[in-house]
């Protein structure tokens, strides 16, 4: 499968599953708010059957000789990490770990997560995916453009793929894009 088509069918199932009004606490419906492994499962849910690959996807799959867990294995073709890219809290104001969440050197951000999978023994492709929200005073460009600058210190990272989606109904996650890059090591 190509990561393009990837993009593409995530972006058009969180749209799908964002009409369906998913609640997350006490925040406003949307898909927007839920966490990542929820936004994962709520967008793969709307993948259509006939995508054919949808079937074989796989959670939270342990890496090759280790306790860590890959966000999603397609058997025999991708091993992917996802992180969900959100500046704005569900109230609409400021995330300030956001920056850290994607671009630390340290655990738990998208680089090192193209770290992890660099270093992994999985015979699949290896991806990390972001589902961005991008607001007017708060692009997703810039952050981008940084992840890509500090990951390709550390990894060799393929053409980003990307695809957008718009008309959300939470207040603040109400557009953005699906990305993703393949990592080599």
């Amino acid at each position: 499968m190509l990561l393009q088509d990837f993009v593409r069918a995530i972006a058009d199932a969180v749209v799908a599953a964002d009409a369906k009004e998913p609640v997350q606490g006490k925040y406003a419906p949307g898909i927007g708010p839920h966490t990542e492994s929820r936004t994962i499962d709520l967008a793969l849910a709307e993948v259509p059957p006939e995508a054919g690959w949808v079937s074989s996807v796989r959670r939270e799959v342990p890496y090759p000789n280790s306790s860590e867990l890959c966000d999603v294995v397609m058997p025999g073709d991708w091993a992917m990490e996802f992180k969900l890219m959100r500046m704005l809290r569900n109230n609409g104001g400021v995330e300030p770990t956001m920056v850290a969440h994607i671009i630390s050197p340290y655990e738990g951000s998208a680089v090192t997560d193209c770290v992890k999978l660099a270093a992994s023994s999985f015979a699949e492709r290896r991806a990390v995916v972001i589902i961005g929200y991008d607001y007017d005073g708060y692009p997703l460009e810039p952050l981008t453009a940084a992840f890509e600058a500090v990951a390709a210190q550390h990894v060799e990272l393929g053409s980003r793929a990307e695809a957008p989606f718009d008309g959300l109904g939470h207040p603040h996650h109400r557009r953005g894009k699906v990305m993703a890059w393949q990592v080599r090591g």
